[in-house]
């Protein structure tokens, strides 16, 4: 299962906040790379929750693909970015 730092939660909620609740953040697989967009849940979704509300959706592709990766955040010049890390053999997540 994707795990999701906290930084991450908070960054999820920040890009949700002026959305309609049925609204998440989709990360959909498209040609070997991540792409995150906003959404509504589709059949088959995983749906995962915060604070009472759904944050992010991943197809069974994108879930399947992602097991075992975490989603933290980047700095950068324009500020915090989501960022997927992928685990290092020493178990430490590192940038994919």
């Amino acid at each position: 299962m994707l795990t999701i730092s906290q930084p991450a939660y908070d960054r999820l909620s920040e890009l949700l906040a002026d959305r309609p609740n049925d609204v998440a953040v989709r990360i959909v697989l498209r040609e070997g790379r991540a792409r995150i967009r906003p959404g509504r849940q589709r059949e088959g979704d995983q749906a995962i929750e915060h604070e009472g509300r759904t944050v992010l959706l991943l197809d069974k592709r994108a879930a399947r693909k992602l097991d075992h990766r975490t989603l933290g955040i980047r700095e950068t010049e324009k500020g915090p970015r989501l960022k997927l890390r992928r685990p290092a053999s020493d178990g430490a997540a590192q940038d994919s």
